[in-house]
């Protein structure tokens, strides 16, 4: 998940998803997804599993160094009959919070939601990309 070499990182994270105050849950209940997060060298993924929405149920925002992951859906079936009413109500909502890390740059978060996966793109500020390898010439 995220590499050794940072010794905050992987306790931020660690403790981010067990702490339910700021909506991390090791839980996959039905109520609540469960996020994958990843790192590569320029960016952070965090992956929900959440099929049968669209883009347009799910609010994203960052405010100050917190990621706001939140959707509400409403939603009700009905059937008439001779002699009966038979109605279904569906109502479900979740919110996940996430403090970002120092290295995240904010202005340029992005999502995306595709076959039931929303995605969400944490891109590292240009300080906290690796350095490039150097090759040292001999004199």
């Amino acid at each position: 998940m995220l590499t050794k070499t940072s010794p905050l990182l992987p306790n931020f994270w660690d403790e981010l998803l067990q702490t339910p105050l700021a909506g991390g849950t090791r839980s996959t209940s039905a109520t609540v997804p469960a996020v994958n997060i990843t790192e590569e060298d320029k960016a952070y993924t965090l992956s929900f599993a959440i099929p049968g929405k669209s883009k347009d149920d799910f609010e994203v925002e960052v405010e100050d160094d917190l990621l706001v992951v939140r959707t509400t859906t409403t939603h009700e079936d009905s059937s008439e009959g001779p002699h009966y009413t038979h109605r279904e109500y569906h109502y479900g909502s979740f919110q996940r919070s996430f403090t970002l890390p120092e290295s995240v740059a904010a202005d340029k978060i992005s999502a995306r939601y595709k076959d039931g996966i929303l995605n969400i793109d944490l891109p590292k500020r240009e300080e906290a990309l690796p350095a490039p390898k150097k090759l040292i010439s001999f004199k």
